[in-house]
């Protein structure tokens, strides 16, 4: 019989030791990478010089995020605690669990949608003015669309998954209880994106991302779901910037 997350003996083996060096880790390479990229990085246009920070420079901070948190991960559990992508979370995940996901990614497209307009109605705001401002701020071009496609809405998804769910949320079921996991973790996750606007959506998102892995023991389901919902965002993104533009 496969195993639950609750059963698999190498989750005992991330301690909170274990969990304060990643995240240390992580925290610390992103902190390094972001003072080279700044260093190195040469506005060019009036946009980016008022930015201070070029298009492709905005690109390579992302790019950092995800190398961060792979490094820290393989570094710090993989490498030193022993531990295998697998006892982090990437394990096979049935069947049904990847046809779930795709109800779940139909469901939750309207739901997200309903709440957005809820949330600009009462906090009077603006989700795509918001949306433009963190992730085109240089405007349209192919170069940030392709990039955040890749960057955000491939890569981020596994680094993301692996952390806030097969880490973060996999030590907190362990000591606590699954539901309280689920809140803490997805609480953990909005946070982090440091927009209040957005944070009751992406805390929604976060429960649901910990439900996934702690029914299917697995990230994959996880890591469609949020690699679906971010390519979708940026495609709308850029698509309303390039309609607008003409």
């Amino acid at each position: 019989a496969q195993e639950t997350v609750a059963g698999n003996s190498s989750a005992e083996r991330l301690t909170f030791l274990s969990l304060l060096y990643v995240t240390f880790a992580i925290a610390c390479l992103f902190f390094l990478l972001a003072i080279a990229i700044y260093w190195f990085d040469s506005p060019q246009t009036p946009t980016e010089q008022a930015l201070g920070l070029s298009e492709a420079g905005f690109l390579a901070g992302l790019l950092a995020q995800n190398i961060a948190i792979f490094a820290g991960l393989y570094g710090v559990l993989v490498w030193w605690r022993g531990m295998s992508w697998g006892d982090l979370g990437l394990r096979p995940a049935q069947g049904k669990w990847l046809k779930t996901t795709g109800i779940i990614i139909l469901a939750l497209f309207p739901l997200t949608l309903a709440l957005e307009m809820a949330l600009e109605h009462f906090l009077d705001f603006s989700f795509e003015d918001l949306a433009l401002q963190i992730y085109a701020p240089y405007g349209f071009s192919w170069l940030s669309a392709s990039g955040l496609v890749v960057l955000g809405g491939i890569l981020a998804p596994v680094a993301e998954e692996l952390y806030f769910r097969g880490v973060l949320y996999g030590w907190m079921r362990q000591r606590w209880s699954p539901t309280l996991g689920m809140l803490a973790s997805a609480a953990i996750f909005a946070s982090i994106h440091l927009q209040p606007q957005v944070m009751p959506e992406i805390f929604l998102v976060g429960v649901i991302l910990a439900w996934l892995y702690e029914r299917s023991d697995s990230l994959f389901p996880g890591i469609l779901l949020h690699m679906a919902m971010n390519i979708l965002a940026f495609v709308w993104l850029f698509t309303s910037l390039a309609t607008a533009n003409g």
